[in-house]
């Protein structure tokens, strides 16, 4: 199998490659922010499936090092606002 090449931003991800996040939207956030939202794990699903331009391709030894995902817990603000607005127009 060969290596993959993302059209959008001209990098080649050499295989074997996982469905990563894009910065700043690591599973672990999305998952905190739900708590605190207090989206179910149905809503939950919906919401990262209504978003998959937070997903990207990786390598898979970088993306499970985590060696690329932001630091810390600042910028929740945003991801809290659109949960939010998402739970809302659902109802």
């Amino acid at each position: 199998m060969g290596n993959y090449r993302n059209k959008v931003i001209h990098e080649e991800i050499q295989t074997p490659f996982d469905i990563g996040h894009i910065y700043g939207r690591e599973h672990w956030r999305l998952v905190l922010v739900a708590k605190e939202v207090g989206l179910t794990q149905k809503e939950f699903n919906a919401y990262v499936n209504a978003r998959p331009e937070f997903f990207k391709p990786e390598n898979a030894s970088l993306n499970r090092s985590r060696i690329n995902e932001k630091k810390g817990i600042d910028g929740l603000d945003d991801i809290k606002d659109d949960m939010k607005k998402f739970k809302s127009e659902r109802k």
